[in-house]
């Protein structure tokens, strides 16, 4: 089946796990298919994909997501995904599951709420009712004709909208029924973690996790008409990310290293670190003023945290994935160059070159050169500070080409 627009490149191998799935259903088995991937990486369009080919083979496909901003609404995906749908049905056919399962599926969607006696789900033993009359709907749908349920952004989905899908996807299958799934890496619910963990293990559920670009399905997605050397870049700086790669490819003419970076991928960034605490959040706001690389106690100077705590914020900065582990000890990496840009752009301008006077000081102490200080006294230091400009003039003779003539040239423009 040929693929969809350029946002499909690079994803031969999530899109035959997709078929993989639905063929399992056209054979009257079930199927679990998760996607796992860090913001922007392409999983909300590998579930849509997987619905579109559902609806080209005339399936019901239903789909739902959850949402930050409805966190705490119970089973809001199922809601989202399923309801309008049950309103549309025939009455005979939610009638037919008999009276002790409708009555639990009208305590939770709107549309059957006529046909219950007006009571909420509950706890324990009636919660597990619950997950057995969804069950029993799933699989009277999947009598007519196969079912194709996505559920996307499960890292902020309801508790009980977790358990309700952890159930489904730790048990067998059912027949002609196919659940997709879509959450972010190191954000998963534990609940439904282990519950696919589980299901991988004991029924085949196929947890794929959704890659960045090679370099070479990168220069395809930006096209021909970049230069090269400019396509790499924009490769390097993005790190495979689709969404990354294409909003830079939009404004191709900013440097390496440059501000302005676009508003989506700061909108994105900025949304991540919603997950992180406060002193998490710090950490970060520090790391990104050490660099891409950094050290833990160094980012910790820069963000005004203990040096005590540093290891602990680290740890969970990693779990969310924002920064990655280096061959170093105490030493991470952000998981992108525009990820760290990203941070950087949204932190306070006076904060800003507070944190790079830390840096430049702490620097000092450890006996660091002009050249390792340079840019940290350049975004810090205030108007006529000599000392400040003095040690930006040996750090440009100390860059500068070795020819006498080139070496006095560069100090002089920095020293002007």
């Amino acid at each position: 089946m040929p693929q969809r627009g350029t946002e499909l490149i690079g994803r031969a191998s999530e899109l035959a796990v997709a078929e993989e799935a639905l063929a399992a259903l056209e054979r009257g088995d079930g199927a679990v298919l998760a996607f796992e991937g860090e913001p922007g990486i392409g999983k909300t369009r590998l579930l849509a994909e997987l619905g579109e080919r559902a609806d080209e083979r005339r399936w019901l496909m239903l789909d739902g997501r959850a949402s930050e901003l409805e966190a705490d609404v119970p089973f809001g995906p199922l809601l989202d995904a399923l309801d309008d749908y049950l309103a549309s049905l025939n009455r005979r056919v939610v009638e037919s599951l008999g009276t002790e399962r409708l009555a639990e599926l009208a305590a939770i969607f709107p549309s059957l709420a006529e046909l219950g006696d007006g009571a909420r789900p509950g706890l324990g033993a009636e919660r597990f009712r619950l997950h057995r009359a969804v069950e029993g709907l799933l699989a009277k749908l999947a009598g007519q004709r196969p079912v194709v349920i996505l559920l996307d952004d499960l890292h902020w989905a309801d508790p009980a909208t977790v358990e309700l899908v952890a159930r489904l996807v730790e048990r067998r299958p059912q027949p002609r029924v196919l659940i997709g799934l879509a959450y972010r890496s190191g954000q998963a619910p534990a609940t439904l973690a282990a519950a696919l963990a589980r299901g991988q293990r004991e029924h085949g559920v196929a947890l794929h996790r959704v890659e960045p670009l090679s370099l070479a399905d990168a220069e395809r997605l930006v096209g021909p008409d970049l230069p090269t050397e400019l396509r790499e870049r924009l490769r390097e700086e993005s790190g495979g990310n689709p969404l990354y790669l294409q909003q830079l490819a939009r404004a191709p003419a900013l440097p390496h290293g440059s501000g302005g970076v676009p508003e989506l991928i700061t909108a994105a960034v900025a949304e991540e670190l919603r997950s992180a605490s406060r002193s998490a959040c710090a950490l970060a706001n520090g790391a990104a003023i050490v660099g891409d690389q950094f050290d833990l106690d160094l980012a910790a100077v820069a963000a005004g945290v203990a040096p005590a705590d540093a290891a602990v914020l680290g740890d969970e900065l990693l779990a969310l994935e924002l920064v990655q582990p280096t061959t170093a000890p105490l030493r991470l990496r952000f998981r992108h160059p525009i990820v760290r840009r990203a941070v950087y752009e949204t932190t306070p301008a006076a904060w800003r070159s507070g944190a790079h006077a830390r840096v430049a000081e702490a620097l000092a102490k450890r006996g660091a050169g002009p050249m390792a200080r340079a840019h940290h006294v350049e975004r810090s230091a205030q108007p006529g500070d000599m000392d400040a400009a003095h040690l930006l003039g040996e750090a440009a003779d100390a860059a500068a080409p070795a020819h006498p003539r080139r070496r006095r040239a560069g100090s002089a423009r920095h020293c002007g």
